[in-house]
């Protein structure tokens, strides 16, 4: 067994790249923040979930083609710096679009920030594949649930600090659009960081590569047929799927407490902040469940925690039940973050790792885009029936989650 498998100092570079990340982004935080900052340019909620869905769901649409160039490569991380590079400046250009045309000119505003919104977003589809190579074959399953929990409780940490002390600030201080290009060019700044420590990683040769000489075609058939084959990836694509209906709703709380409730930025920042400190808190019982092989556990308590917050914001709308719908939220959505990935990652064949998380997330990650049908409901039908749909959607994800497996073994297919 090689030395470098559970390398503690590799773990500390994914660690601080992925705590820097998230904390970069939470000063533009996409849940909170950002439809704040959609919303002053636009006043369709169908534009907002359509962001919102730019940021979330455009690294889905090239990781089949990513896996399908991974599944013969002996290591992976040029392609993930390269990867870096690029969200870097995507991420970096919308301070400077937002600051340079956020005045005179909203609409081709809108446009470009769209652009690079996407940029960033497509690239990690790319990211995606490559991180996720690296974590299967430099991480054991039980030392990668702990990881990731010890990432995600730091990251809530840090996120919280972002969100509350440096985007409420900033919002505060200064007038819009100004305010949210400085959002961004701070955030930038921090991103670049945690890409620069985490260049020396140290990377095991992947030996168990799939070589054959398929085309493009030929692969994505035989990435179908693990769906066809394996009943247990089935169950979790299902169950993943399911598990975005959050998003029908997501985008659209912070802007009904808005409404309702007169908030200003820093209250704004502080709900954000509430929802990752939610997140952080969570991860120390999902670290214990997911070091015992209990990810299933980690999923249904998920899937209740997210039927239990719509279901208050529907019957009992009051100011503080939204400081603990978000919360909750934020809780549920690290769960479904860690365990999903733990189950997928126990689950592929070495060979066939790129293959397996390619296809399930293209597959799953069609509900990243349920903002969009959830700005339409809101806008056509209503608050409490856009959350009536998300909970029936919920509650079926619930059902399907009690089918997952606790330990999930390599199946050859």
């Amino acid at each position: 067994m090689s030395e470098l498998l559970n390398n503690p100092k590799n773990r500390k570079r994914i660690i601080v790249q992925g705590v820097s990340l998230v904390g970069a982004m939470a000063l533009a935080e996409q849940s909170v923040v950002l439809p704040i900052i959609i919303k002053y340019f636009s006043d369709s909620n169908t534009i907002v979930g359509v962001f919102s869905s730019l940021l979330r769901g455009g690294a889905i649409l090239m990781q089949l083609y990513a896996a399908f160039n991974a599944r013969s490569d002996a290591f992976v991380l040029n392609k993930i710096l390269r990867v870096f590079s690029v969200r870097f400046m995507s991420w970096f250009s919308i301070g400077m679009i937002i600051l340079l045309l956020g005045v005179s000119n909203p609409g081709l505003t809108l446009i470009l920030f769209s652009i690079s919104l996407f940029t960033f977003s497509f690239s990690a589809g790319f990211g995606a594949i490559y991180y996720q190579e690296l974590m299967g074959k430099m991480f054991t399953k039980k030392y990668r649930g702990k990881l990731i929990a010890d990432r995600q409780i730091l990251s809530g940490f840090v996120a919280i600090i972002s969100v509350i002390g440096i985007s409420g600030y900033i919002l505060e201080s200064f007038e819009a659009p100004y305010s949210f290009a400085y959002l961004f060019f701070i955030s930038s700044i921090i991103m670049l960081g945690g890409f620069i420590y985490f260049m020396p990683f140290q990377e095991i040769e992947k030996k168990d590569t799939d070589s054959s000489k398929m085309s493009f075609g030929e692969f994505v058939k035989s990435a179908l047929l693990f769906v066809k084959y394996d009943k247990q990836l089935k169950i979790q694509i299902i169950g993943r799927f399911l598990s975005y209906s959050f998003m029908l709703v997501l985008p659209f709380i912070i802007l009904q407490a808005k409404e309702n409730f007169n908030l200003e930025g820093k209250e704004i920042a502080f709900f954000a902040g509430i929802q990752m400190f939610g997140a952080m808190l969570s991860n120390i019982i999902w670290k214990k469940l997911s070091s015992k092989g209990n990810d299933k556990g980690i999923v249904i308590f998920s899937f209740i925690s997210n039927i239990i917050a719509y279901l208050l914001i529907i019957i009992f709308p009051n100011y503080y039940v939204f400081y603990f719908v978000f919360f909750i939220l934020g809780a549920s959505m690290d769960g479904f973050r860690l365990a999903f990935n733990n189950l997928l990652l126990s689950l592929a064949p070495d060979k066939h790792r790129p293959a397996y998380v390619a296809i399930n997330n293209n597959i799953t990650a069609i509900g990243l885009f349920f903002s969009i049908p959830g700005g339409i409901i809101l806008d056509h039908f209503g608050f409490t029936y856009l959350g009536i749909v998300a909970i029936i959607m919920l509650t079926a994800g619930l059902i399907i989650s009690f089918k997952l497996q606790r330990n999930c073994k390599p199946k050859e297919v």
